[in-house]
């Protein structure tokens, strides 16, 4: 619970009181400047402090605001609180920071000697609860006195506090009033939606961990040991392999089997409804219009998209990231920058966030995009998390009320809105198994706070996942691409027409995830019409989410491609990758491309056709370096191996080693011609004699190229080459295995035509036919 500035402030006020154990702490030595510490061109004074509590049960602060100064300026008015902690508090671990943010607002530009009284208004049992995991298990209200203040930060809010109460403190007890609440009572309706509010993750806390406390600061300096005795490893081996809806953890007696109508004929369009009531019965008839397919279709195709749906006239929309504005990369229109949301949530103006939010909406507009996947709404919990320059503040009040504003302004536009990363994502990398374990308080009052007033009071539509883990619950139930949430169904980034396989692989001992996309009536014939594309990065983030859409793209028009995620950079030597160069990519490709070609050919043999989509230096020559040698060796063993499980004995294939390879490439160096792109053997041919057995034939007895070069014209440039060498003869043959389909297209292209001959080698257990390429002299 105390998090930021609610442990240095709490602390700090501790050792005022001269509670018990408060351990060693000097707040000057720790804090530099405190939370809602600002600096201005000039100065301003603060009077007249009132606290009013209204008929509604809202409380209002205000205050007057003079700029005794020389310019023109704005100030920020912060309002803070303080909870009684009471014995029952401390019985039941129900935590209490000194202070914590109740609302704020700025003035207007205030000239030189201009004054202006600033008004806060707040629900007060809304902002000032408290939630009790441990016996009411619910929101509850202290008996006693509450403390609120107006301040300039959050250190002066509790020496204004301190000094309310009689205590020596630098604070002024003038801009500090009370609210007092009778008698004890628990709140366990929530005030928006009416639903009971109790405990739904006590299975996030981990058994028999001592959580901080304010009853014993000591227990910092003694140091904290991190351990896994409190979690239950069978508990979450149960988790991780749950799936549909018992992995939803939701309770079961909510999964409705009831029948349901599909294909009514009842008229009505999507349109119709437009500012019909969300529970209007209209809604449950054009619902019953949506066959099951379509009803698919809506969480499937789901992934910077949604599908059109005929039967009830529902466009397809368009989604995109992110929180500094509008990131696409693949329509007419590029991207839209604005500043990021920490440096929004600094302006403490609520005003200038909506703005923003209206103009994401105006650049939708412009753009065809409908759907905006922000704002995002986790919180600093420290200063190394990976994605806090898309977060707005370690306090989730002022996140709330900032993203609120966001999405008003995007949702005035038409602008469908899916905050993010729900929910505690409080680190970037390997956040994908990432475990946090916490009390419902902390997870309540802090982390799903910002999340709660964006929907509330901003109107938020839909929710992207963080792919982390609260307790042994998956925040996003399983793992995706992306982690998408359109109202609590997972999107599966998959169009209609594309099928997503996902690969992962050790190289070099670094971890690397690829998808490789392939349309759905993809024919392993049509190497032509489906010719493989690679989009590849190295380093995550908008790359990742610019990748595997542009991927999905290439999918629906009918390539094959694969977007390559090296989360983990990795790099050759195992060391870490830091840099986006052209040759990293490159290598993160090769290395892609290799594996999901090998493992492909043999799992699946409707996936073979790969290709590096970058600029290529291809160079034929003959073969004679040692380097060139064991190139062509290397061809020889990984072509076997890719293109032949299957086809010939796999005993014979398992025995043909790389080092047997080489073995023979260093016996047989003449007659070949090896092709190498910017210095690397990628292919070779050998051509001859075929001597007393064929008078006057030529041979082409081996070509081979790797499998990620497939489609690039390497293999026409080989048997271009090698045909050149052996010109004397009237013609040319070449046996080919009587199953290896695609070599065999690839002959006839090349002019070889099948002479009705066929042999059985033994040796690799597989017939071979013979080819004919008459010559032209």
């Amino acid at each position: 619970m105390y998090l930021g500035y609610k442990y240095f402030e709490t602390r700090y006020e501790d050792v005022i009181l001269a509670t018990a154990n408060v351990g060693n702490y000097d707040y000057d030595s720790v804090v530099y400047r405190p939370f809602g510490f600002g600096l201005s061109y000039t100065d301003f004074a603060w009077s007249n402090y009132a606290l009013t509590e209204n008929a509604d049960g809202t409380v209002t602060a205000s205050v007057t605001v003079t700029n005794n100064g020389q310019a023109a300026g704005k100030d920020v008015v912060e309002i803070y609180f303080q909870s009684p902690y009471t014995d029952y508090d401390k019985a039941n671990f129900v935590e209490k920071p000194s202070v914590a943010l109740a609302g704020f607002a700025k003035t207007k530009l205030l000239n030189a000697g201009e004054s202006e009284t600033v008004s806060v208004t707040f629900d007060a049992q809304e902002i000032m609860k408290s939630y009790d995991y441990k016996n009411a298990k619910t929101y509850i209200m202290d008996e006693g006195d509450y403390y609120i203040t107006a301040a300039k930060d959050a250190h002066r809010a509790v020496n204004n506090i301190l000094a309310a109460k009689g205590y020596a403190a630098d604070g002024d007890s003038a801009m500090v009033g009370t609210y007092t609440v009778a008698s004890f009572r628990t709140l366990n309706t929530d005030a928006v939606t009416g639903t009971e509010i109790t405990n739904r993750f006590d299975d996030a806390i981990a058994l028999d961990t001592e959580y901080l406390s304010r009853q014993n600061w000591s227990r910092v300096e003694e140091g904290i040991t991190y351990t896994a005795d409190g979690v239950n490893i069978d508990n979450l081996a149960l988790y991780y392999n749950r799936i549909g809806w018992a992995a939803s953890g939701r309770p079961a007696d909510l999964n409705n089997a009831a029948e349901f109508v599909t294909g009514a004929k009842n008229d009505l369009t999507i349109g119709d409804l437009t500012g019909v009531a969300y529970d209007d019965a209209q809604w449950d008839k054009l619902l019953d219009q949506m066959s099951v397919t379509e009803m698919h279709d809506l969480f499937k195709r789901a992934g910077y998209t949604t599908a059109a749906i005929e039967s009830i006239g529902k466009a397809r929309t368009y989604d995109f990231d992110g929180p500094a504005g509008i990131v696409n990369y693949v329509s007419g229109w590029s991207s839209f920058g604005y500043p990021s949301e920490t440096i929004l949530a600094s302006t403490w103006n609520e005003e200038l966030a909506e703005q923003m939010g209206r103009l994401v909406g105006e650049d939708g507009l412009r753009a065809d995009i409908q759907g905006w996947y922000a704002a995002s709404m986790n919180l600093h919990r420290t200063a190394l998390s990976g994605r806090n320059f898309e977060y707005y503040s370690e306090e989730g009040l002022i996140s709330g009320k900032m993203g609120a504003a966001e999405v008003r302004g995007a949702r005035s536009k038409g602008m469908f809105v899916y905050i993010k990363h729900f929910a505690v994502n409080d680190q970037e990398t390997n956040r994908a198994s990432t475990t946090t374990w916490l009390t419902e308080q902390a997870l309540r009052e802090l982390y799903l706070k910002p999340f709660e007033i964006s929907v509330k009071e901003g109107g938020a539509t839909g929710v992207m996942g963080s792919m982390n883990r609260i307790g042994y619950r998956y925040t996003t139930v399983k793992q995706n691409p992306f982690g998408l949430v359109y109202d609590g169904a997972i999107t599966e980034n998959v169009s209609g027409q594309v099928n997503i396989h996902p690969v992962s692989y050790l190289v070099n001992g670094v971890q690397v995830a690829a998808n490789l996309y392939t349309p759905a009536g993809y024919d392993e014939a049509s190497e032509k019409k489906y010719p493989a594309v690679t989009v590849a990065h190295p380093n995550g983030g908008v790359k990742e989410q610019v990748s595997g859409l542009f991927a999905q793209k290439l999918a629906e028009n009918g390539y094959i491609a694969i977007a390559c995620d090296a989360v983990y950079q990795g790099a050759s030597g195992g060391e870490p990758r830091n840099l986006d160069l052209p040759t990293n990519r490159v290598e993160d490709i090769r290395h892609v491309l290799e594996k999901v070609g090998f493992t492909l050919t043999h799992e699946d043999k409707n996936f073979k056709y790969y290709r590096i989509d970058r600029d290529m230096n291809i160079e034929l020559k003959k073969m004679e370096s040692d380097d060139e040698i064991r190139g062509k060796a290397y061809v020889h063993w990984k072509s076997w191996h890719e293109a032949y499980p299957g086809l010939v004995d796999q005993g014979y294939l398992d025995a043909l080693t790389l080092e047997k390879c080489e073995k023979m490439a260093y016996s047989w160096p003449d007659n070949l011609i090896v092709a190498k792109d910017n210095g690397r053997v990628i292919g070779f041919v050998g051509y001859g004699d075929r001597g007393d057995e064929a008078p006057n034939t030529g041979e082409i007895f081996a070509l081979y190229v790797l499998a990620e070069y497939y489609g690039k014209g390497v293999a026409q440039q080989l048997m271009k080459a090698g045909l050149q060498q052996i010109t004397n003869y009237p013609q040319v043959c070449l046996w080919v295995l009587k199953e290896n389909k695609r070599a065999i297209r690839f002959y006839e292209k090349c002019g070889f035509v099948p002479t009705g001959e066929d042999l059985i080698s033994s040796n690799i257990g597989a017939a071979e036919i013979r080819m004919v390429l008459k010559c032209e002299r």
